[in-house]
């Protein structure tokens, strides 16, 4: 398995990149873990394909989604209820904190 390095390289020498480069680079591309070369052509493929330009923005907009979850606290009634579970099963005295 090639690291992030390798393959970035690899796409790096080729002579065009295609959108399956994009593809293959997209989660680094998103958290900018690119080495900045290879940022740059991609950057300049995004412009030209309306594909990438619509994937990488698609993409984006699921990491920014991703970033607003929170977590939700679980139901009083589920709680109790996993606890007494998990102190029969398992011996445990659980108590509230």
């Amino acid at each position: 398995m090639k690291n992030a390095i390798d393959y970035q390289i690899e796409i790096l020498e080729k002579q065009e990149l295609n959108c399956e480069d994009v593809d293959q680079a997209l989660c680094d591309y998103a958290d900018d873990e690119l080495i900045p070369s290879l940022k740059l052509r991609i950057d300049d493929h995004i412009t030209e394909c309306e594909f990438c330009k619509d994937e990488v923005s698609d993409y984006m907009r699921v990491v920014e989604l991703a970033r607003q979850i929170t977590e939700a606290p679980m139901p009083e009634g589920v709680s109790a209820r996993l606890r007494d579970s998990l102190n029969e099963k398992l011996g445990l005295n659980l108590t509230v904190h």
